[in-house]
């Protein structure tokens, strides 16, 4: 069982410890831990196990002919969507840290220094805004045909594991996500907002993105 109890201590910890506690509200560590759990089950789901990968982080490169990757990296399956709304298979090669310590504090460092879109989207408690923060910064590719729906697939994942991990917590909920009436988000250029992050390479839309530019 992916028990969110086990991790919670060290996430609080670990965003402290990076942002500081006026910035590390019971919300903004509620959101990390959702990503976490959405991506890679606290590093409880294959291939991820024992590697203390918390956030599907890759190396940014991907495995040889052979099937291997560099040292402190290990081969995954991912996905890179085409236009026609599919998806394209290949193995990439993601970050292996030697304990839960530093795996989670790699991803909080992630979220939150290194993807400065994110870092402002976090305490919002929103989980569309903080997809589209996610997307903006090229974290993630996503499913579906549009980048909306790539970002609503992705938002809605982000509010059910908050709901998941508060219910084992006994938390209040504090991660959910509005009716796209209410929000108001509608089109959104990938590129708009993009400025705080700095412009990143387009191809990196088509292979490796998550923290393949640390």
């Amino acid at each position: 069982m992916i028990d969110a109890t086990k991790y919670a201590p060290t996430f609080r910890s670990a965003c402290t410890s990076l942002k500081g506690e006026a910035y590390c509200s019971p919300t903004v560590v509620q959101a990390l831990m959702a990503v976490s759990r959405h991506e890679t089950c606290f590093s409880d789901c294959k291939p991820f196990v024992g590697a203390h990968n918390y956030g599907a982080i890759q190396c940014g490169v991907i495995a040889d002919k052979a099937g291997k990757c560099p040292a402190n990296c290990i081969p995954a399956r991912d996905t890179s969507p085409t236009a026609t709304g599919a998806s394209i298979a290949y193995l990439g090669c993601f970050r292996a840290k030697p304990s839960a310590e530093e795996g989670i504090a790699d991803f909080v460092r992630l979220m939150t220094f290194q993807r400065p879109l994110i870092a402002e989207a976090l305490p919002s408690g929103d989980a569309r805004q903080i997809a589209w923060a996610m997307r903006r910064s090229y974290y993630f590719e996503g499913f579906g045909k549009t980048q909306e729906e790539r970002v609503e697939n992705y938002a809605t994942a982000i509010a059910k594991n908050a709901k998941v991990n508060a219910s084992q917590l006994r938390q209040e909920l504090l991660v959910s996500l509005p009716p796209l009436e209410e929000e108001g988000i509608g089109t959104v250029d990938i590129a708009a907002g993009s400025t705080a992050a700095g412009l990143l390479i387009a191809a990196l839309l088509k292979r490796i993105t998550k923290g393949s530019q640390e």
